[in-house]
């Protein structure tokens, strides 16, 4: 007969079995209600405009699709620019040594106010570059997890500008950065790509760009041209903002952009194959002060937007756009920077080049950066919508409002199309902004009452592992086990050689780090090897379990400061 005791002991050695999956059970479901609030989901949907696509019922102006407003299209991509890296520092509150290095940006701005203007671009997270080239091209927002044909796979299916200048007859070159050559391996007539993995190699892409962007922009077999720059980018990953690297780079990229604007400028004159050419100088990003990107701070989303038109607008079409942009700086001069955002960007460049807007673009034709290329309309370029008025504004206006017309509609197929619904009588500008609202509302913040749930279920389980410590044997010592993860991968989640597996992995790895997702996901297992070391009279020595059980008591306090944000929330 079993003694009591034994009895006991094989009660407890049964129960085991049974704690474990329970506590399995529980962080499971409280993974997936966080999970459900931070890993946003969008669908996307494998259909183009076309030129044959037109509303109905509207006034004669809205009935087609915008004429072109330039005819060529320079775009130099300097990849983590910030937005102080081209504003004046006298806009500051104090001076940087990275501050004032891209002086010809400023000067033109300053000097030609009428062609030349500073924008503060406003990136949605997540500010990864692969999804922040997926965003500037198809005119949405792109989520950690895009579901569509091609999961897993980087090319894109939406429908994009690339596809539609191809569509349109439009010769698109490219040089820099692969990841273009990733995004749309068919859509390029020439391209010279260069590896972008290599953070510590600061170099290598930006002598290829220089080495085919001045002759580039003499020859004539282009409409659209992308210079993608990586050396700022990779000199923040290693060296930060506040370095000599850094500021070598932005001086290299001043001399750069010296020369292609003098370039534009010398073929510019009537006949010369630049009289219409539009340039921007832009980032897909920001960075933070240690060159991380990939979240949604201001520095991360805060980046720039300058353009240049050879040919100037009529000065009276800016100036009523300026009234609202301009402000005095530390020296008591006047400064106009608008700011617009880069779900924008889409629908503004669709428009100056005369093609259809992506299907899936809910972002509006930005008005600042459209009235650049108001120096290159005339009675031949607007057809038989051509403006009689001799009064420039109101030429503008009509011009905009036709423009804005059409990309209302356009923006309200794709939400009917996509959801079903449709917000009725609201003025154009106002329903385009209602649509951008609803899907940043639904695709790119966080449903904090589901992660809150999931936090609140994991720190009540975690609390009670801590209370089995005294039967497990844990031992605690005053280590921490720190992974960073993506600092120099931030920018390469979705490649072909990331699936979805991997991309998850190291999506948890720069979300939260070894230091909150893996730890949690490792407490059954590890709840286990304690009580099973424990009852056969072994002392836990494993220095692993040690720094993750440390890292879980440290971040108790995580889960209260979510709480509290929660509570003050609602």
């Amino acid at each position: 007969m079993a003694s009591p005791a034994s009895h006991r002991r094989r009660s407890r050695l049964l129960s085991w079995p049974l704690l474990f999956f329970a506590i399995l059970a529980v962080h499971s479901f409280a993974v997936y209600l966080f999970t459900r609030g931070f890993l946003l989901t969008r669908t996307e949907l494998a259909l183009h405009s076309s030129r044959d696509d037109r509303p109905r019922d509207v006034s004669p102006g809205c009935a087609s699709w915008p004429p072109p407003a330039v005819d060529r299209l320079v775009i130099v991509v300097l990849d983590a620019l910030r937005f102080d890296f081209v504003a004046p520092s006298t806009l500051f509150q104090e001076k940087q040594p990275w501050m004032d290095k891209l002086q010809v940006l400023q000067e033109l701005a300053a000097n030609e106010k009428t062609s030349a203007k500073i924008f503060k671009a406003l990136a949605d997270p997540p500010t990864t570059s692969l999804q922040r080239l997926k965003a500037l091209t198809t005119g949405g927002l792109p989520t950690f997890i895009d579901v569509g044909n091609s999961f897993g796979a980087p090319a894109i299916v939406e429908d994009n500008i690339m596809y539609q200048l191809v569509k349109n007859g439009k010769r698109v070159v490219m040089m820099g950065d692969d990841t273009w050559i990733q995004l749309y391996p068919e859509h390029f007539n020439k391209s010279f790509p260069y590896p972008s993995f290599n953070v510590k190699d600061l170099d290598t892409v930006d002598n290829g760009v220089i080495e085919h962007l001045l002759p580039s922009l003499h020859r004539n077999d282009w409409d659209v041209l992308i210079a993608h720059f990586l050396g700022v980018d990779h000199a923040g990953h290693i060296f930060g903002v506040d370095s000599t690297p850094m500021t070598h780079k932005l001086e290299q990229y001043n001399k750069i952009l010296e020369g292609v604007v003098d370039t534009l400028r010398s073929l510019s004159k009537p006949g010369g194959p630049h009289e219409n050419t539009l340039l921007l100088v832009m980032g897909d990003h920001g960075q933070t002060l240690n060159g991380d990107h990939g979240g949604g701070t201001a520095e991360e989303v805060e980046t720039s937007l300058f353009a240049w038109s050879p040919k100037a607008p009529p000065d009276a079409v800016l100036s009523v756009l300026r009234e609202s942009s301009c402000v005095i700086d530390m020296h008591g001069k006047e400064v106009c920077i608008s700011t617009m955002q880069q779900l924008d960007f889409a629908a503004t460049i669709s428009a100056l080049l005369g093609i259809p807007f992506p299907f899936g673009s809910i972002g509006r034709v930005n008005p600042d950066l459209y009235a650049l290329s108001a120096g290159t309309w005339d009675s031949k370029r607007m057809g038989a919508n051509a403006c009689t008025s001799q009064n420039d504004v109101e030429a503008w206006m009509r011009r905009y409002a036709e423009v804005l017309c059409i990309n209302s509609w356009q923006v309200k197929r794709y939400v009917d199309v996509y959801s079903a619904t449709s917000v009725i009588g609201f003025p154009s500008e106002v329903l385009q902004q209602s649509f951008a609202k609803f899907a940043r509302n639904a695709w790119t913040e966080f449903d904090l009452w589901f992660m809150g749930i999931g936090l609140s279920l994991m720190s009540n389980y975690l609390d009670l592992v801590g209370k089995a410590r005294p039967f497990c044997g844990i031992d605690l010592h005053d280590r921490r086990c720190t992974f960073d993860g993506l600092r120099y991968g931030a920018a390469f989640i979705g490649f072909d050689h990331f699936q979805i597996i991997r991309q998850g992995l190291l999506l948890s790895i720069d979300t939260f780090g070894v230091s909150h997702i893996l730890p949690i996901l490792s407490l059954p297992f590890i709840a286990l090897v304690w009580c099973n070391t424990a009852s056969r009279g072994k002392k836990v020595k494993d220095s692993i379990i040690n720094s993750l059980t440390q890292v879980l008591k440290e971040n108790f306090v995580f889960s209260w400061s979510v709480d509290t944000a929660l509570q003050l929330n609602t």
